[in-house]
C-alpha cells in the first residue's frame, strides 16, 4: 500500500497519539497541582478563621479588639488628664506670680515698719539726750 493513499496514515497518528499522552500528562499534572493549591487554600482559611476568632474573641482572655478599645479608653483618659494638669499648671503659675507680688509687698510694708520704728526710737533717744543735756536736773 502506497503511504500517501494509506487512510490511516501511521505518522500521522503516532504524532496524535504523541498530542493526546502530552495532554493526559499535562492534564494529570495540572490537578495535581489544583488538588494542592486547594490544599493549601484550605488551610490558609482555616489560619484566618483562626487568627479572626482570636482577635475577636479571644484565647480564654480578653480579645485583642476588647485590648484595643480599652487602650482607646485609657489614652482619651490620659489626654484629658494632661489637659488638666496643663490647666492646673497655668493656674499655679498665675497664682505664684500673684503671691510673689504679694510677698514683695508685704516684705516692704514690714521693712518699712521696722525702719520706722528703729527710727522712732533713734528720735525718742536724741529727745531724751537733748533733754538731759538741755535742760539740768533741779536738784
Amino acid at each position: 500500500m502506497n503511504p500517501q493513499k494509506d487512510p490511516f496514515n501511521h505518522d500521522g497518528l503516532m504524532g496524535l497519539y504523541t498530542i493526546f499522552q502530552r495532554l493526559e500528562n499535562d492534564t494529570r499534572n495540572h490537578a495535581m497541582q489544583l488538588a494542592r493549591l486547594e490544599a493549601q487554600s484550605a488551610e490558609g482559611t482555616k489560619s484566618l478563621d483562626t487568627l479572626n476568632r482570636l482577635l475577636r474573641d479571644g484565647d480564654g482572655t480578653r480579645s485583642v479588639l476588647t485590648r484595643l478599645e480599652v487602650m482607646e479608653d485609657n489614652l482619651k483618659d490620659t489626654g484629658e488628664a494632661a489637659r488638666s494638669l496643663r490647666t492646673d499648671i497655668a493656674a499655679l503659675r498665675s497664682e505664684l506670680a500673684a503671691t510673689r507680688g504679694e510677698d514683695t509687698r508685704g516684705r516692704l510694708t514690714i521693712a518699712n515698719s521696722v525702719v520706722t520704728g528703729i527710727l522712732s526710737i533713734i528720735a525718742a533717744l536724741l529727745t531724751a539726750l537733748v533733754a538731759r543735756l538741755v535742760l539740768k536736773p533741779i536738784p
